[in-house]
Order: C-alpha cells, then structure tokens, then sequence
C-alpha cells in the first residue's frame, strides 16, 4: 500500500477542480479503441483536469501467459522519440503509454500511475516492474496496486481544505455492478475516506453514501462517493475474438470518471465520462 500527500495550490477556493480517474486501457490488444483513448486524454487536457491512471494500461499478456491469443495481440507500428515500436510487444505498448502519459505530465497535472493485474504477472515473473518505470519518467506519484492518501488544497500559501481517497487496481473476476457495490462497501468499512474509486472492472460505475455526525446541535450529512474507472477494452470488435467474447461478458461503453471538487468545500460530484456518448463510438 502506498500512504502519501499531495498538495494543489489552487487560484480560488471556489473555483471547481477537476480531476480524471482512468485505467483499464489494455494496450497491445486489438480490442483496446486506442483511438479513444486518445481523445479521452486530449479531453483531459482541453478541460484542465488532473489524472490519475488507475492500473492495467497495458495488456502485458506475453505467450507464456495462458491468456495470450495471437488472433488478438496488435499489429500496430508507431514512432517515439525516433524509434519504431510495435504495440503489439510488451516494450512497444508501455513506450506507447508512456508518450501518451508525458502530454499529461507537461501539463504539470499528471498525478499518478497505478498498475494492475495483468501488470502484476509481469513484474512477478520478471521483478521489473515497468509502469513504475513510467512514473519516473514522467515525474509523477507511483501509486501501487493500492493506495491511501490525501490531497491538501492551498490558497495563498494557506491549507484550506484536505480530502482523503482510497484508489486501488481492483482484484477479482468480472463482478455484476452490484458486486461491484459490495466491493466498495467493504473498502468503505475498513478504510476511512472521502472518495474511493477501482478500476479492473470495466464497468462505469458511480454513487455515493452518507454519514451523519453532529456538531451537538444539528446533524451534518457527510458524503463518500463511490466509483468504478471503466475501460478502453472494447468487449466485442468485428474481427476480434478476446477472452470477454469467449465468456459472453456484457458489451461495456468506454470512458473514465471524473471528479469535481470545490477546494473550501470538498467533493461536490463523481460523474461517468461516456466517451460512447460524448463523441461517439462502437
């Protein structure tokens, strides 16, 4: 578990801040919509929002994983930094994230990189862990599978305002959305925070709860809120035959989640970015 601070200095307490929670890309398959990943980047940016990457960027299935279908590994060539990478290797899909991730990190708002299950295989196997790699190249926070932590908000040199999150990979296998659920009530029952969100499920998924407390002469109602960070693995693509075809899983819409904070006065929304439904897709 990785337990740290992160400090914002904002221009107005009142003045919304965003912040994007994403994972769950699996680069390298052919069922990874790598052009709305894109997009969904360039969202982020266009719109000022901070970013958090929450673990599984890559697909990192290699052929001594019982996983690997060659029928759904890409045959994408790029260019970076004047070299020609293939993302369909494990080499070419982490330098593909990685040149995704710096136009984020020149913004100064890339906060952290989390990695995931699949990544998990790797580094277990190789001791090498690769997306950790990533985040010090792009000079951001390495967040672990799970992490605990808090953002203080500053205005004129002065702390006003702190939320604390729980961000965590996910573990498991494809749950319904009300196993879903179940997974963050439990997450709300044992670690103390204002905002919890997962990835590893697919799914766009987002609520919240509340707690009363009382300053001894009214109750005050304080939310949690709740939410899964969605994919960019397309379920169904013509031409393709990935494990979530075989087993029948629910065609998913692609997209993130973002949260908007007021700085004086914490977490007003945790909302789904359908990109599906922003700007189109299949």
């Amino acid at each position: 578990m990785q337990v740290f601070e992160i400090t914002i200095p904002v221009k107005s307490p009142d003045r919304p801040i965003l912040i994007d929670f994403s994972g769950d890309v699996h680069l390298g398959s052919k069922s990874c919509d790598v052009e709305m990943f894109e997009k969904a980047v360039t969202k982020t940016i266009k719109d000022k929002a901070y970013y958090v990457g929450m673990g599984d960027a890559v697909d990192s299935i290699v052929p001594a994983d019982s996983r690997y279908d060659r029928a759904d590994v890409s045959e994408t060539k790029f260019i970076y930094n004047d070299v020609e990478w293939d993302l369909g290797s494990l080499d070419g899909q982490h330098a593909y994230y990685e040149m995704i991730m710096e136009r984020i990190a020149k913004t100064g708002r890339l906060l952290g990189l989390h990695y995931g299950n699949h990544g998990s295989k790797v580094y277990v196997a190789t001791t090498n862990n690769l997306m950790k790699g990533i985040a010090a190249r792009t000079k951001c926070r390495f967040m672990g599978y799970f992490a605990h932590w808090k953002i203080h908000f500053s205005y004129k040199g002065k702390r006003i305002n702190t939320i604390t999150l729980v961000t965590w990979h996910g573990h498991g296998g494809s749950a319904s959305p009300a196993g879903v659920i179940n997974v963050h009530e439990r997450l709300r029952k044992s670690f103390d925070a204002d905002l919890y969100v997962c990835g590893h499920y697919h799914q766009l998924i987002t609520f919240s709860r509340v707690r009363l407390g009382t300053d001894g002469k009214r109750s005050i109602g304080k939310f949690c809120w709740h939410g899964v960070s969605g994919s960019f693995l397309r379920t169904y693509r013509p031409g393709t035959d990935n494990y979530g075809c075989r087993e029948a899983y629910d065609p998913l819409s692609v997209g993130f989640l973002r949260a908007t904070i007021i700085p004086s006065k914490g977490i007003t929304n945790l909302g789904v970015i359908d990109m599906d439904q922003e700007i189109g897709g299949v």
